[in-house]
């Protein structure tokens, strides 16, 4: 289980559609990734492992997006949260 947290935040040098400066109270989101791995072959047991963790470990998050990674030797689900 690995966790990683950085800030996102609009720049006051750009300026928004309408062409205006953006106001000073423009709110700094802090965003996270949570990656849980595992060894599971199956969609279905894939999909299990995904319900338990949104029932459970992840439930209290702020969850923006969710991804499977199977990359080489890297397998498991990251979610990228709000906090």
């Amino acid at each position: 289980m690995a966790r990683k947290t950085k800030k996102n935040s609009t720049s006051r040098k750009s300026t928004p559609a309408s062409g205006g400066a953006l106001p000073d109270d423009v709110p700094v989101l802090e965003q996270g990734t949570w990656f849980e791995a595992d060894t599971l072959a199956s969609p279905a047991d894939r999909n299990d492992a995904l319900a338990d963790l949104l029932s459970g470990a992840w439930n209290p998050l702020h969850i923006v997006s969710i991804r499977r990674i199977e990359i080489g030797s890297t397998h498991g689900w990251e979610a990228t949260y709000r906090a």
